[in-house]
């Protein structure tokens, strides 16, 4: 059914609101499924289930998915290193990434060209590094992207002495510092870096 319906142009006006878009094509597969199929057909079915277009809120789930998605590869990778992005940066993806003709798809390219191919970029020049905790802020029309080092706990003798709240020191990856607002950060960072030893007896690695 989905494929002889889609044959058919049911257009829509870009200017209409998302719930005038979900009653509007609830309208139009009715109709076009009353031209298509006969009623004895129709009749079979308890109701016909449409598809409606992505909210804001769909948008921001989907959105901390992908994230999340790719924290788990800066974990998994050979030079694991923590992510954080803010709400900030977080509401201008999902203000690049929404498209109701094409559902989420353009999100997740937003990600890949804003998220993943900068990080991949630092990684290549060096400027990310192992135990590194990366923040994605938003400032006027640029992504800032900076970071926590971590500490070396293979190589360092003095490692295992520090506290898991002096674990962190800040510094920036050439964008932009956005005043001193990553503190909230870099603390959460902190309590991360302090659950994972409790769980494995040992620091980050």
């Amino acid at each position: 059914m989905n494929t002889h319906l889609s044959g058919n142009a049911m257009g829509f006006s870009a200017g209409q609101t998302m719930n005038q878009l979900d009653q509007d094509i609830e309208g139009a597969v009715s109709r076009e499924a009353k031209k298509i199929f006969p009623m004895e057909f129709l009749n079979r079915f308890d109701e016909l289930v449409t598809y409606h277009t992505l909210k804001r809120d769909h948008l921001f789930a989907i959105l901390d998915n992908l994230i999340s998605q790719v924290h788990h590869r800066a974990l998994g990778s050979a030079e694991p290193f923590l992510l954080e992005v803010t709400q900030k940066a977080k509401e201008r993806l999902v203000e690049e990434g929404t498209d109701p003709e094409y559902g989420a798809r353009p999100l997740k390219r937003v990600v890949e060209m804003r998220v993943v191919t900068p990080i991949s970029h630092h990684i290549c020049s060096e400027q990310i590094r192992r135990g590194d905790l990366v923040m994605i802020d938003h400032s006027g029309d640029d992504y800032v992207f900076m970071k926590e080092p971590g500490i070396d706990w293979e190589n360092d003798a003095e490692a295992s002495s520090l506290k898991s709240s002096n674990k962190w020191t800040r510094s920036d990856l050439g964008v932009r510092d956005d005043g001193g607002e990553k503190k909230k950060l870099v603390e959460e960072a902190g309590q991360i870096t302090a659950a994972v030893e409790t769980l494995t007896g040992s620091g980050i690695e």
